[in-house]
């Protein structure tokens, strides 16, 4: 039998190509990451919005109390960068925003970069078990 990824709901507005964690309010629920945290997986890029001329490409991909899609660690996804972008093979954390940031000792790793991401940009990453960064 395949592996499934397994339903979530949104416990709070979740943007498209992001990293996100397990809630601890409720069961089955999940946040945006924030910074260094450890995290399950990346948003897809599928919104619940309908794409409109000049509107912003990473729309909420739900709302609070949605279910959503997600990636799971050994996939590949697209993953939105901060302001800092990364080279290929970079470690990758999360931001304060979900967004994904070159990883620093003292934090949860979530993926790694596949090809260089400029700054903002969304960009293949295969992710990871999530594990500890230090002394690197």
């Amino acid at each position: 039998m395949p592996f499934e990824t397994p339903p979530l709901i949104a416990g709070d507005n979740i943007r498209t190509h992001r990293f996100i964690k397990l809630s601890a309010a409720a069961d089955h629920t999940a946040l945006e990451a924030n910074a260094g945290e450890m995290t399950i997986g990346i948003t897809t890029g599928a919104s619940r919005e309908a794409p409109q001329d000049g509107a912003n490409t990473y729309a909420a991909l739900s709302a609070s109390g949605d279910s959503f899609e997600w990636r799971t660690p050994g996939q590949v996804a697209l993953l939105q960068l901060d302001t800092s972008g990364c080279a290929a093979n970079d470690l990758l954390m999360s931001d304060a925003d979900g967004l994904g940031d070159v990883a620093e000792d003292g934090n949860f790793v979530g993926a790694v970069a596949l090809e260089a991401i400029a700054n903002s940009e969304i960009g293949e990453v295969l992710i990871l078990s999530p594990f500890y960064l230090e002394n690197t």
